[in-house]
Formats: C-alpha cells, sequence, structure tokens
C-alpha cells in the first residue's frame, strides 16, 4: 500500500512545478549504476520504494542509475545516506537535478514524454554554465570519471551483473563471496578521427619574411576502459598521426604514433565516482578544468582521495617521452621534465569551492641546441616552482572563478638569431638565473534570455614581467599548461586567443566575450581580447607567428576571435572548432612592420564511433 502511495504520489506531483522541484538542484542518493541490465535495477529500485523517498532510475547518456531522495538540507541528506549505507555500503552522496524526462521508472505517461523531450547529455554541467535562470549547474559533487571518455558511444560489454543486496549479518565467506558476485566486468572503446588544420599570415616585419604557416595534422586513435580482476580499471588511448606543416619556407613532413594515457587505476569502472582513495600507475591525464595550471599527459603515480566537499590528489612524475605533433606545438614540448604536483579542492558552502595548487617543474640540463625550430625549440634547465589558490562558484546570476599565484626559482634562457626565412634559428647564448612573480586571473559569465540561448563574460589576466627576458621579476605559467576552456559551446577553445596563444608573462589582458545558440548543441561566439604589456620590453610572449616588439609602447595590440563552437550527436558524434582571427597590433609594432594586420583560419573536427 505504501509502494503504492509513493508511486501515486510520484505521479501527481510530476506536472505540477509547484512541486517546487523541476530543473532545480539538490542533494540525492547514488545507489547503483550499470551500462546495461535496466531490468535489475528496476527491481532493486522497487524493493528500496518501500523503506526511502524519490527513488527512480535515471538514464544519463548510456549509463542506468539508481537513484534516492532530493535534499536542500546537507545534514538531512547525509542522515539519510547513513541509512541507506546500512543497506548498500557502496552508496555516496551527490547532487542532483530533479529531471523527470531522464526517469525510466517511476514510468510517465505518454503524454508527460512528448512534453518532456529526453535529454541525455549533460554538457553544460560540465562547462560550468546554469542549466536555469538563477540556478548555476556546475556539479561539484559529482566526481566525473576522466573527462576524455564522458561521452563515450561504442560497443559495451557486461558481465550480467548481480546488485548488491541488504546486509543480513553474513559471514565473511558470505561477505566475500557477494562482492564478488556484485562486480560488474565492463569493457568501453571507440574509435575516433581528429583533424587539425591552420592557415595563418602572421605578423610581417620589414626586414625578413612574413611569419606565414600552414598546417594539417590527423590523427586515427582508439581509446578504451576495462576491468581487470574485478578490483582494477585499465584506462587507454593509442593513436598514429600524419601531419603536414609548413612555416615561412620550411616544410615538414611527419608520420608517429604515440600513447596519449595508459594507466592502471585501484578502483574499477563503476567504483570510479565513489568516495575513497585510488592510486593511478602509468602515463595519465593531469587535469584541471580551466587549463590555467595544467591540462597535459604525464608519466608517473598519482594518490587521490575523493569525498563529497573534500578532493585531493598528488601526482609525482614526468615526460620521459614526446612525439606529439600539433598546431601549438612549442607549449607541449615536455621530453625530460619532471613534475610534483598537489591539488585540493574544498566546497565550504553550496557550488561555492576554494582549490590549492603547488607545482614543481623540474629539468636538468638545457636540450636541443642544435638547430631548434618553431616546432621543437630548446628545452631550456629549470627548477621552478608555483604556489596557486583559486576561488570559483555559481550564483544566481552566473559563475565566477579567480586564480591567482605566486612563482619562484631559476629558470634557463636563451638568445637565438633566425636563419633567414626558415623555420629554424642558432643559438648565441644560454642563461641560468632566479626568477619569481605574480601571475592572476579573474573572471566571470552568464546566460541570458528565457531560453538561456545567449551568454557574456569577461576575463582579466596579469602576469608580473620585467625590460627584459632575463630581468628576476617574472612570471610564467608552466609548461603542462594549456589556457583552454569553454566559452559556452561544447568543445575548449585557446581563451587568450587563437593566434596569439601568449604566455602570462608580463602581460596584461582584457577578454570581453559572448556567445548565440544556434542549434541544439552549436554555438556562435566571439571572443575580443586586448594585450598590453605590465612593463615595457622588447620581448612578447606570443605564438610562432608573431616578431619582437619596438620596446616604446606597452599597447600589443587587440585580436577578435569569431567561432563555430559545435557537436552533432547520433549514430556517431562529431565535435567541431572553426575560428576565423584577426589581429591588429598596438603601438608596440610601430615601425616594425610592412604590412599592419595578422590573421589566420583554424580548424579542429573530431569523429567519434
Amino acid at each position: 500500500m505504501r509502494k503504492f502511495i509513493n508511486i501515486a504520489a510520484l505521479f501527481l506531483l510530476l506536472p505540477a512545478t509547484a512541486f517546487g522541484l523541476e530543473e532545480d538542484e539538490y542533494y540525492c542518493i547514488q545507489v547503483a549504476s550499470s551500462p546495461g541490465n535496466l531490468d535489475l535495477l528496476i527491481e532493486e529500485a522497487k524493493e528500496l520504494q518501500n523503506q526511502f523517498p524519490q527513488v527512480r532510475v535515471e538514464k544519463i547518456g548510456h549509463m542506468y542509475t539508481v537513484r534516492v531522495g532530493f535534499w536542500k538540507d546537507f545534514k538531512k541528506a547525509k542522515s539519510a545516506l547513513s541509512e541507506v549505507k546500512q543497506l548498500f555500503p557502496s552508496a555516496f552522496l551527490r547532487d542532483c537535478y530533479y529531471k523527470p524526462q531522464r526517469w525510466v521508472f517511476p514510468a510517465r505517461t505518454e503524454t508527460e514524454k512528448r512534453a518532456n523531450k529526453i535529454e541525455t547529455r549533460e554538457t553544460a554541467t560540465e562547462k560550468g554554465i546554469p542549466e536555469k535562470p538563477g540556478k548555476p549547474s556546475t556539479s561539484p559533487l559529482s566526481f566525473k570519471w576522466e573527462e576524455e571518455f564522458e561521452k563515450v558511444k561504442s560497443q559495451i560489454k557486461v558481465t550480467e551483473p548481480k546488485l548488491p543486496q541488504p546486509l543480513k549479518q553474513p559471514t565473511e565467506e558470505e561477505k566475500r563471496a557477494e562482492t564478488a558476485s556484485s562486480k560488474t566486468t565492463t569493457f568501453i572503446g571507440e574509435t575516433y578521427l581528429f583533424v587539425d588544420g591552420s592557415f595563418v599570415e602572421g605578423l610581417d616585419p620589414r626586414t625578413g619574411c612574413r611569419k606565414r604557416g600552414r598546417e594539417l595534422i590527423g590523427r586515427l586513435g582508439y581509446r578504451f576502459v576495462t576491468d581487470l580482476f574485478n578490483s582494477f580499471s585499465v584506462w587507454g588511448d593509442i593513436y598514429g598521426g600524419i601531419g603536414y606543416q609548413r612555416f615561412r619556407h620550411t616544410t615538414r613532413r611527419k608520420g608517429w604514433w604515440d600513447i596519449r594515457y595508459l594507466y592502471l587505476n585501484t578502483k574499477t569502472f563503476e567504483e570510479r565516482n565513489t568516495p575513497g582513495y585510488d592510486l593511478s600507475l602509468g602515463r595519465m591525464p593531469l587535469l584541471e578544468p580551466r587549463g590555467f595550471w595544467y591540462r597535459n599527459y604525464l608519466d608517473g603515480l598519482r594518490l587521490r582521495y575523493q569525498s563529497t566537499l573534500l578532493n585531493w590528489y598528488l601526482f609525482a612524475g614526468g615526460r620521459f617521452s614526446d612525439s606529439r605533433v600539433s598546431s601549438s606545438e612549442e607549449r607541449i614540448n615536455l621530453q625530460g621534465y619532471r613534475y610534483l604536483v598537489a591539488r585540493a579542492d574544498y566546497q565550504y558552502y553550496y557550488r561555492q569551492h576554494l582549490g590549492f595548487f603547488f607545482i614543481k617543474e623540474y629539468k636538468k640540463r638545457f636540450s636541443n641546441l642544435n638547430d631548434p625550430s618553431v616546432w621543437k625549440g630548446v628545452r631550456p634547465k629549470e627548477n621552478l616552482n608555483w604556489l596557486g589558490v583559486r576561488l570559483k562558484g555559481e550564483k544566481e546570476w552566473g559563475s565566477y572563478w579567480l586564480d591567482l599565484g605566486y612563482m619562484w626559482g631559476k629558470r634557463g634562457f636563451t638568445d637565438s638569431i633566425e636563419q633567414d626565412c626558415t623555420a629554424y634559428k642558432v643559438v648565441t647564448a644560454t642563461y641560468y638565473k632566479g626568477v619569481h612573480g605574480i601571475g592572476a586571473e579573474i573572471g566571470a559569465k552568464r546566460l541570458l534570455g528565457d531560453e538561456r540561448n545567449k551568454g557574456v563574460g569577461f576575463r582579466f589576466a596579469v602576469g608580473q614581467g620585467s625590460n627584459s627576458r632575463t630581468g628576476s621579476t617574472n612570471f610564467y605559467l608552466p609548461k603542462i599548461s594549456t589556457s583552454m576552456s569553454y566559452l559556452f559551446g561544447p568543445n575548449r577553445i585557446r581563451y587568450y586567443g587563437e593566434l596569439a596563444n601568449p604566455d602570462l608573462n608580463n602581460l596584461v589582458l582584457l577578454s570581453l566575450f559572448g556567445g548565440y545558440k544556434v542549434g541544439e548543441d552549436t554555438w556562435l561566439e566571439a571572443n575580443l581580447i586586448k594585450y598590453l604589456q605590465y612593463k615595457i620590453s622588447p620581448y612578447a610572449p606570443f605564438s610562432r607567428y608573431f616578431i619582437a616588439p619596438n620596446g616604446k609602447s606597452r599597447d600589443l595590440g587587440t585580436e577578435l576571435d569569431l567561432l563555430i563552437d559545435g557537436e552533432i550527436t547520433g549514430n556517431g558524434r562529431w565535435r567541431y572548432v572553426a575560428a576565423g582571427t584577426l589581429f591588429i597590433p598596438g603601438g608596440a609594432y610601430s615601425g616594425k612592420l610592412d604590412q599592419w594586420n595578422a590573421y589566420g583560419v583554424f580548424l579542429r573536427i573530431k569523429r567519434y564511433w
């Protein structure tokens, strides 16, 4: 009878927004998940309905999950979790959205199904964009598995799972047998094709050749995750690539293969989001959401701890080989570097986070001093440290972030001369000296309109610098930084400028950006960036397509990026970014150029199946 009343109450309240839950955010308890075997999950949900409120099975992407309750009060949710854990020890607390269109149990009427089209992706959550006016949507309590697999769509091979049963004082032997029988052995994999192309007409100096470039790079790869011995998981991404690159009068063609990542984790696939400790060993993604401090793939060992409010990890390792080729290759040339990384994130108030970072970057000696190129530059000797703090969160009006860091240590520098109109340089001198400096970025963005189809935002960033590259007061981002994140669409873009793509050294920049949603998962975006030097200097931290400024003005110039940023889903999945960019030099290039403007076209396409 109680079960019938619960179901009836849910059906009566589903259509009514007066219920106060629709599209809102709450704490809930996650009990079990599986990419298949829906019938078993529904049976488990039916049993739970007799003891707990608002039990449902939700379908999110390829996964089905059993969840319990909606609570605004964290203490009440935690109290309920302790009761659920008595029956299901692996249950954990997370935040949830009230989205009946994702429920497959209790079943909805056909009228409700037509009124609420099923939406299976949570892209907005991943990007930190509120899903409804006045409500933020980043899910800090959702311990996401490695982002590279968020939307895997491929063949899934799953053994017959047996969901956890309520504990009834079993013997130790029964406990071990029950644990073994409840494990789900999973294999998920997908093939992908990535094409990266660019056409750039860089700055044109009065002496020498214009810094122009052409690139077309393709990669074909396979990535997967599988359980091992019902106790571990193995994550992998292996690919081969071919590339054509031209800079000035130098052409390079290259074929290569690489292990993007391949590592062992001490949790199974289904346990990946559960609170507690885990270890990873191998080449792994070292990711942080904004790419400000790091976003790269390194070889090493990571110890991680996850819980509802506090998450942290320690990593030690480096990059033992690096054969990667890309349009920003000078930013990923990491062979021989060693790293120690520590990160902690604490949710001190609902959806308000305080984070800490420590990074040590070390290289014993200079390398690649003979004939360095714009693609494979000198790898300087280094012993640098960064200590950073981050504030981020979501408010009713949108989302915000603040990064503040201090760098200290020693860094190597080189003086070089370009070889005529080629991609190569000749090193004439090396230096190694102490440096220190402060860098920071603050920004915010929000969605507008009843349909949340318009967005605006800004960012302001500064990195200390000196009148020369070898001055003692200088801030640099770590080499594992990428400065890539989302604006509003589903793909990461270079938010400091697709063409300039600078390091945050001796630089002050202001970015104003906006977007308009033109399709289900497609945005038109614009990013306007103004660059100033922190101190007047004859050096600029820009990409390979720029020349040294005149050392007489702080105004480096302005860049405008116009982008189409989207995704197409169906039998397969496409992701694409097309960017047209224009750079208008400032007074710092007065008297240095034959042609005043620089421009480029960039295209990145990914296909998954």
